[in-house]
């Protein structure tokens, strides 16, 4: 018997160290089944974040939808004080009918979607210059857009360091590198030439000018200044020149939307006076109180153009300013039923998303011209979202 009990406690021995692995790979399942269902349960909760914030943009695309054919008849000139314009539309918390009178009403809240909170921005594109104007057919009007779209790039960020702006010199070239792109054969196999369904849309959006040499992302988009460089006029960011571009609009300018850079650039450099007296005007008080088709009610209205006539109430403003500066119906206008809904959503979870539509009005609906995701730095709560000014 004595001879035995070795073997006997190495029997249990063994069954300890079985028992002990046993419990090591149990434990190790258990926590990998954990980590497996902790992660699914993020993966779904995510789906769900996602799926929560695209029903709330679609409502709230919708709901801007409405708002723009509200607009179209009640007011057939695109101007600042439209209800697009307004932010009770844009950062919608209630339906405007059912809002009361309230201080709160007149700071509301973004759309709320239980865990998802949707903002908008509205474009009038007829505000911004249209690219497609370089390949106009008259040589005389393609060699005015020429010289705007030169001012524009010259203009855009005057107002900065010498490291952001752009010199003429370089505003040409870039021209020159674009007309080049433009009036490319579509066998050229060096650039690929997009694929279009009409062969007068020379880019399908205008972000593709990144194809184009000169064109840098650093031009295009905005750059966020340091905070030491930051002041009232220059803002928490340096303008990137896609915000004053379009493809979709019918080409001429809308003075009446139109941000101040765009304004110059309509102008000769030696009738730059002329535009700041107009943006002077357009920033005034009109006689005119709001109504149904503007923002809100009883409030007076600012200036703005009917007619291309009514740029001779300007001061400073003639027959021959408009015949100088190429001021006429080929290149004016106070309409547009083109629009750009911008959206952005985003859960306290941090998940976000962004969307671009470009649609087309008409007395019926609307016709979607584009429609994008996409991931352009989010402007915070105390920063304007770049627009109109």
């Amino acid at each position: 018997m004595k001879a035995m009990l070795p073997t006997r406690e190495r029997e249990r021995g063994i069954a300890l160290l079985v028992v002990l692995f046993v419990l090591l790979l149990s434990t190790i399942l258990a926590l990998e089944i954990k980590s497996s269902a902790a992660l699914h349960m993020r993966l779904a909760k995510t789906k769900r974040d996602d799926f929560l914030m695209r029903q709330a943009m679609r409502g709230h695309l919708e709901v801007l939808k409405q708002v723009l054919l509200a607009d179209r008849e009640k007011n057939e000139n695109e101007t600042l004080d439209d209800l697009w314009m307004d932010t009770k539309y844009t950062s919608l918390q209630e339906f405007p009918e059912e809002m009361e009178e309230t201080e709160e009403a007149e700071e509301p809240e973004p759309t709320s979607s239980e865990e998802s909170e949707v903002t908008a921005r509205v474009d009038d594109e007829a505000r911004k210059f249209n690219l497609h104007n370089l390949v106009a057919e008259s040589d005389a009007l393609r060699a005015h857009w020429e010289e705007v779209f030169l001012r524009l790039v010259v203009l855009y960020r005057e107002e900065y360091d010498q490291e952001y702006r752009v010199s003429r010199s370089d505003a040409e070239a870039l021209l020159r590198n674009l007309k080049e792109w433009l009036k490319r054969p579509d066998s050229d196999q060096e650039v690929p030439r997009p694929a279009t369904t009409d062969e007068k849309k020379i880019l399908i959006t205008p972000d593709e000018l990144l194809m184009i040499e000169g064109f840098t992302r650093e031009l295009l988009y905005d750059i966020p200044l340091p905070e030491d460089d930051r002041t009232e006029e220059t803002g928490n960011e340096v303008p990137g020149l896609l915000r004053f571009l379009t493809l979709w609009s019918a080409g001429p300018v809308n003075l009446n939307t139109a941000e101040p850079v765009m304004v110059y650039a309509m102008f000769t450099d030696g009738d730059r006076d002329l535009a700041e007296r107009f943006l002077e005007w357009r920033n005034q008080d009109s006689d005119e109180t709001a109504g149904e088709g503007q923002t809100a009610d009883d409030e007076p209205l600012r200036n703005s153009l009917k007619l291309l006539q009514d740029l001779l109430k300007v001061d400073g403003i003639d027959s021959a300013a408009l015949l100088k500066n190429t001021l006429n119906d080929q290149t004016v206008t106070t309409k547009s039923d083109v629009f750009s809904i911008h959206l952005f959503a985003e859960s306290p979870d941090g998940v976000a998303r962004q969307e671009r539509w470009v649609v087309s009005r008409n007395a019926v609906g609307f016709t979607t011209l584009l429609y994008e995701e996409r991931n352009d730095p989010k402007a915070k709560e105390e920063e304007e979202i770049p627009g109109i000014r």
